[in-house]
């Protein structure tokens, strides 16, 4: 598969819920996550092109605000051969100003994020190690 991404994804050491906002239902956690989208891993399949607002927790407080809030657009999901959970990228299609600020400024916290693109949640997850 060729890359088509135009930033290198971030890996949360730590749990971030994934909502969609029109259900008000969890969707799952993210894996990772830059400006343009996120990869969420969890127990619901998500449409193909599909269209979620999203919400996502922060770990902190950024500008006073506890999460962010976007619009997405499902570009892929498919499901783990072991975990049974799916993986699903979502390419966010339209995000406040504010929004995009303090999504910026929690990618921008090097001690919280690392830049590998594997979060080691996911591997355990995955290899059941």
């Amino acid at each position: 598969m060729t890359e088509k991404r135009k930033q290198i994804r971030k890996s949360p050491q730590f749990f971030i819920g994934v909502y969609d906002t029109n259900q008000t239902k969890s969707v799952g956690r993210v894996a990772n996550i830059n400006s343009d989208g996120l990869m969420v891993i969890g127990k619901f399949e998500l449409t193909r092109y599909a269209n979620y607002k999203i919400s996502i927790d922060l770990p902190y407080a950024i500008k006073e605000q506890s999460q962010v809030f976007f619009e997405a657009q499902c570009r892929w999901c498919e499901i783990g051969e072991r975990s049974k959970l799916y993986s699903s990228g979502l390419e966010i299609t339209n995000i406040s100003s504010e929004n995009s600020e303090i999504l910026e400024k929690f990618l921008e916290d090097s001690q919280i994020v690392d830049e590998s693109g594997v979060s080691k949640i996911s591997v355990i997850i995955e290899t059941g190690t």
